[in-house]
């Protein structure tokens, strides 16, 4: 360890600060930090806004992190067609009654081409009204589940405490 402690010294690297939580693992009886981002000042200035972020853990008793280097920029996502919505019972009637009443002329490809894009659009619209925004659903039940996890591991810090 104190080869690699000097190394980080000589070629002068910065551990970034821990992100949420100090701790990326634990098993109840103690706690950890495992993980860590080192970076060199010539990174430190070309990144100045890079920050490690700790994951959600879901099937561990370990955080991942990740570093991130930039605001993200938000592309519109490729349209894809949702198992979930066969599931509801007026799905495939809708599909029928929008893609009978689209009226386009011209060449049987673009005829065709043209319904399906049309076709993409009332679906987007329809999830949204009939389903909501799904992912923002899964980002509220995933905060939900973090904080669960925090009161857990505030909870085992104090026992371990006492």
């Amino acid at each position: 360890m104190k080869d690699f402690a000097d190394f980080v010294n000589t070629m002068e690297l910065m551990d970034y600060p821990p992100c949420e939580s100090i701790y990326m693992w634990s098993d109840c009886r103690s706690m950890s930090r495992l993980d860590r981002f080192l970076s060199s000042p010539d990174w430190d200035a070309k990144y100045p806004e890079a920050r490690e972020v700790m994951l959600p853990k879901y099937n561990s008793d370990h955080h991942a992190i990740m570093l991130e280097c930039k605001e993200k920029v938000r592309k519109p996502s490729p349209f894809r067609f949702e198992l979930m919505w066969l599931e509801e019972p007026n799905c495939l009637l809708n599909i029928k009654e929008w893609w009978n009443s689209f009226q386009v002329e011209g060449r049987a490809s673009y005829k065709w081409w043209m319904k399906v894009k049309l076709l993409k659009d009332k679906l987007k619209v329809w999830n949204r009204e009939e389903f909501g925004v799904v992912e923002d659903k899964i980002k509220l039940r995933v905060e939900l589940i973090e904080n669960l996890d925090k009161k857990k591991r505030v909870k085992t810090l104090w026992e371990m405490m006492n």
